[in-house]
């Protein structure tokens, strides 16, 4: 294993690797898109949508606000579930 390991080394270190260079869209997609469905999708499949660039935004705004409330409430927020210690009963025998 280790001879196997020396030779990956010493056939990298022979030639230097180019840095592989990916699309300007992929490196700054961080930067300029939006969660689950690609804005060019929107507004290439669904024109009715997206026929109206400020009306688009807002509707964009408030599904987005609903879906993060959604998430919070319906999934993240389980109530009685005890996950805190305030108000959690706890046995006598514990406390010594």
């Amino acid at each position: 294993m280790l001879g196997l390991l020396r030779t990956a080394v010493a056939a990298a270190a022979q030639r230097p690797v180019a840095a592989v260079q990916l699309p300007r869209s992929i490196v700054q997609a961080k930067a300029n898109s939006l969660p689950f469905i690609p804005t060019d999708w929107i507004f290439r499949f669904f024109p009715y949508i997206s026929r109206d660039r400020v009306r688009f935004l807002l509707r964009f705004n408030q599904i987005s606000f609903l879906m993060g409330l959604g998430y919070f409430y319906l999934w993240a927020h389980a109530p009685y579930k005890c996950d805190h210690y305030e108000g959690f009963y706890e046995s006598p025998f514990y406390r010594y």
